[in-house]
């Protein structure tokens, strides 16, 4: 399942910046502090060289497990004409995102390992657009997912008619078209700038109100890829558990009621490892605000640790055992 640590989406820098106008700098009065990202945050002279090698190694198991896991779901759900179904297309989905978002790993193995980012303006900016995807889709997919379970569940003579291949399609580049739209920023603002002789990789405002459009963002992105799908998922899946609670007494289940239920489960279970994931990621964005300007928060690096092994999809041995068309 997928993960969202953008490094930069969310950044904090502190907001006495001066400029010559919105596309150069001409100083920075006061260091910029990016407490998510763990490459400025913790720069390699002021880390711990087995903490630092730790971390790294850390870094290129999940890549490894999450690049092989990831390819393993898209080629069995691809391959496999009975895995081909509109929960499964929507799991294809979210194991392309997670595969995108891992494409950024290295990046930030090379970048902890020197402090300095030394891949250019260009992929600067690509590394963050393509990373802060995984934030928006993995949230509109499983909102998605659980709307989905719920017409299943509770209104299935109507099931066959919105459960279409067709359907399923339109949702998910839907899906993907609003995760672009809702990054616009990142890929407006995401940009290469030096502090303290080294070359680092954010998001930068094009005005002094640095510090509060930091704040504005974060509210933004949590409200819109957290928050929000969040509410639609309880609400969902607690028509959906009522449902399953007042047919549960009938011992005489069909065949694919008793599908259905599983495949519940299985999403129920991806949606709940996602949320536990994020809450405390959130919860340290948030405590973030409270701040001053220019204080960094190392305990970062641990808040990090769940969210990077959504990308690692623990959950296929879950996937492979649905192999009934649903």
């Amino acid at each position: 399942m997928s993960s969202f640590y953008d490094f930069g989406t969310y950044f904090n820098c502190s907001p006495h910046f001066d400029f010559i106008n919105d596309s150069s700098m001409e100083k920075i009065n006061n260091t910029c502090r990016f407490d998510d990202q763990i490459y400025t945050e913790t720069s390699p002279s002021s880390i711990h060289p087995i903490v630092r090698f730790s971390l790294q190694l850390f870094y290129g198991l999940i890549f490894l497990c999450g690049v092989g896991g990831n390819t393993l779901v898209i080629y069995v759900v691809a391959n496999h004409s009975k895995m081909k179904t509109v929960t499964n297309l929507y799991i294809l989905n979210l194991a392309i995102a997670d595969l995108l978002y891992l494409m950024g790993l290295p990046f930030l193995i090379v970048t902890s390992h020197v402090g300095n980012w030394v891949f250019g303006n260009f992929m600067c900016k690509m590394y963050m657009v393509v990373t802060s995807l995984n934030q928006f889709t993995s949230s509109f997919f499983l909102s998605i997912m659980s709307a989905d379970r719920y017409i299943a569940v509770c209104h299935p003579i109507n099931a066959q008619k919105y459960r279409t291949a067709v359907i399923s399609k339109i949702l998910a580049l839907s899906a993907w078209a609003c995760s672009s739209l809702m990054i616009f920023p990142v890929f407006l603002y995401s940009r290469t700038f030096e502090v303290e002789n080294q070359i680092k990789c954010n998001i930068f405002w094009s005005n002094t109100s640095q510090y509060d459009e930091q704040r504005l963002f974060t509210l933004y992105s949590l409200i819109l890829s957290f928050v929000f799908p969040l509410m639609l998922i309880f609400v969902f899946y607690g028509l959906v558990i009522q449902k399953l609670r007042r047919i549960k007494a009938n011992s005489s289940l069909s065949g694919r009621r008793r599908s259905q239920r599983k495949v519940t489960r299985l999403v129920l279970t991806l949606i709940v490892v996602y949320a536990v994931c994020y809450f405390p990621y959130w919860t340290l964005q948030i405590s973030l605000f409270f701040l001053p300007p220019g204080q960094s928060h190392p305990s970062f690096v641990i808040f990090l640790f769940p969210v990077f092994l959504l990308s690692c999809p623990t959950l296929i041995q879950l996937l492979t055992q649905y192999y009934t068309h649903f």
